[in-house]
């Protein structure tokens, strides 16, 4: 002990807590004494014990008992010994290791904590406690800095125990080794950072189940809040907003129902974030579901009835588009109807054709095509308008699937089927006057066939004339010759006359025709006065060829029974001079002479008359 500086009360206290706090282990204790004042007196300090006597001395006289290698340099020694920082490292060694038993403890009930609260998140009621177990790491997060605090300075001073090589634990030994103490307080060190550590990787891995239940629960509450929010929205504006389209209607015209279009695509830009929060939700909780997860108990009935809201009121907004686009459709084809309607009705009151055939089967075709189109259309506007009953049908719903009460399609039925009852008395107007109208161009269609065929009659009686003309005037050489003419000619005659009559019936009810449909007869009139001019003159030529064939014949048999007559009277004679030369006499059998001869002149003049008449023309006013 040094007691060299200080007074006696000093050295005293000191060496009654040295031998308190050493008792048995006290060998013996050497005090230095300030040798000027020591050696003028003695003084009894404290009372020495028995078997541990307080030795009193200089410090030269300590250099007698003590090698120089063993005193530190301030006692004059060789020994790199420091008290003071001993000291402080024995209270640093004394502070770590009281911090480090308090860490242990708090470690210990921060562990409690987080096994409370790791068995609590997996029950039901644990997803209700998220404040309570984010409180409780915070307190984990705390003490773990606290931990973190208590590590760094235990391992900075088992570095300082390590290293210190002149406050006393480590000894100036050329092997380098350290005392039994320095190894004791190093081990204590390593056991006191090594409970702390073990007991830390305890709680972090509690810390770490339990922020998985925190997010788990966080994830829960917000899964719920989303289920609420989308619940609520649509339950709510959407469905406010979706009654307020429903009470619109369906729109009067094209324009007004594109409005409505544009409203409700507004409403559906409003839904795209909610349907994107459905979806999230939708998809978070069926991703836990199949981990299988533990979630409240009434998460499945709140995730059903959010599928089944949204699922609602989705189909009622795709229903009210249909509604929307069907009504669109049903008005555009409404109001295209018409148009074509009012176009082919003034196509039918301006149809203007006279008696042109080309003209009128022109008008024809468009009116074909204007009823084919407008008969497609008037299928299209009664198509569309049955769909748009079908659809109004169903009263109105929100989006719980109620019906919407005091209201209801009745209006918008009424409405479809006023303009459809329209559109069916317009097609039944515009097919009485289109029936009128083809009749009328069907008359002056046939009324054009029939005089047409009717001038091809005349040319028919023409070409038969010209016939007449050029080989019709031969009357024969012989009598047979006359009866195969005549055949001939009936057959001729009999073939104009069916000419004439077609042409004249074809003109009686091409006048007919023209009577009904309120057209002048003149033309008709002009037509039959040239057929029955014709036929007159081709009649006359007929009539008259028959008569010189009828002439032609008497006289071919006239000649034939005269020359008969000549010669039996010339065969007679040659009897009668015979007989009178041989002196017979006999009864002549021959014609008189003067009746064969007076017949015969009759014959002759009748051969002349008919020679004039052949060189005759057989049409009148042809030249000779």
């Amino acid at each position: 002990m040094d007691a060299r500086q200080g007074c006696w009360r000093l050295l005293r206290a000191s060496t009654e807590q040295v031998q308190i706090t050493l008792a048995n282990h006290l060998a013996a204790v050497w005090a230095l004494k300030p040798e000027p004042f020591w050696e003028k007196q003695h003084v009894e300090c404290v009372k020495s014990r028995q078997d541990c006597k307080i030795q009193y001395m200089s410090l030269s006289k300590l250099h007698k008992f003590v090698d120089l290698d063993q005193l530190p340099e301030e006692l004059g020694g060789q020994l790199p010994y420091q008290h003071k920082q001993w000291v402080k490292n024995r209270l640093r060694m004394e502070t770590f290791g009281k911090r480090s038993q308090m860490i242990l403890a708090n470690l210990s009930e921060v562990r409690g904590q987080l096994e409370r609260g790791c068995e609590l998140q997996k029950s039901d009621g644990g997803f209700r406690m998220i404040d309570w177990m984010v409180s409780l790491g915070t307190l984990y997060r705390n003490c773990l800095a606290n931990v973190r605090k208590v590590e760094q300075n235990g391992r900075k001073l088992y570095k300082q125990l390590e290293t210190d090589e002149e406050s006393g634990f480590r000894l100036a030994r050329t092997d380098g080794s350290v005392t039994e103490y320095t190894t004791q307080c190093q081990r204590l060190v390593q056991e006191a950072l090594a409970g702390i550590r073990g007991r830390v990787g305890e709680a972090e891995q509690l810390y770490a189940e339990l922020q998985c239940g925190i997010q788990h629960a966080r994830e829960i509450r917000r899964l719920e809040a989303g289920v609420e929010a989308v619940t609520g929205w649509v339950l709510g504006p959407g469905a406010d907003l979706l009654r307020q389209l429903i009470l619109r209607g369906i729109g009067q015209d094209p324009d007004s129902v594109l409005v409505l279009q544009q409203e409700l695509e507004h409403l559906e830009l409003k839904c795209r974030d909610t349907y994107a929060k459905y979806a999230e939700v939708r998809h978070r909780l069926g991703f836990l579901f199949r981990s299988r997860c533990i979630l409240p108990s009434d998460i499945k009935p709140r995730r059903s009835f959010m599928d089944s809201v949204c699922r609602t009121f989705a189909g009622l907004l795709e229903r009210r588009r249909r509604v929307l686009i069907t009504s669109y459709k049903f008005h555009r084809l409404l109001a295209e109807f018409h148009v074509k309607l009012a176009d082919a009705l003034r196509a039918v009151q301006s149809s203007e054709v006279g008696e042109d055939p080309t003209k009128a089967e022109g008008a024809m075709n468009m009116l074909d095509e204007f009823q084919q189109s407008i008969d497609g259309l008037c299928g299209e506007v009664e198509s569309e308008a049955q769909r748009l009953l079908d659809l109004l049908v169903l009263p109105p719903r929100d989006a719980v699937g109620r019906e919407l009460q005091g209201y209801d399609h009745r209006r918008e039925r009424q409405h479809v089927q006023f303009f459809l009852r329209r559109v069916q008395d317009g097609q039944g107007r515009l097919q009485h006057a289109w029936s009128m109208e083809r009749l009328r161009l069907r008359r002056i269609i046939e009324i054009s066939t029939c005089e047409r065929d009717s001038q091809q009659a005349l040319a028919w009686l023409g070409d038969l004339c010209n016939v007449m003309k050029t080989s019709r005037g031969r009357v024969g050489c012989n009598q047979s010759e006359v009866q195969v003419l005549k055949q001939q000619q009936s057959k001729f005659q009999e073939t104009a006359r069916g000419a004439y009559e077609y042409g004249m019936g074809l003109l009686m009810a091409a006048l007919v025709l023209r009577r009904s449909a309120s057209l002048s007869p003149d033309r008709n009139r002009q037509l039959a006065a040239m057929l029955g001019s014709v036929w007159n003159r081709l009649l006359a030529a007929i009539r008259e060829q028959m008569t010189r064939l009828r002439v032609a014949g008497l006289f071919y048999r006239d000649i034939a029974q005269h020359e008969a007559d000549l010669n039996d009277l010339v065969n007679s004679e040659n009897q009668t001079k015979w007989a009178k030369e041989n002196g017979t006499g006999g009864e002549s059998l021959a014609p008189e002479a003067e009746q064969v001869f007076r017949t015969l002149g009759r014959t002759v003049r009748l051969g002349r008359l008919l020679q004039r008449k052949i060189l005759e023309p057989l049409l009148p006013g042809e030249g000779y």
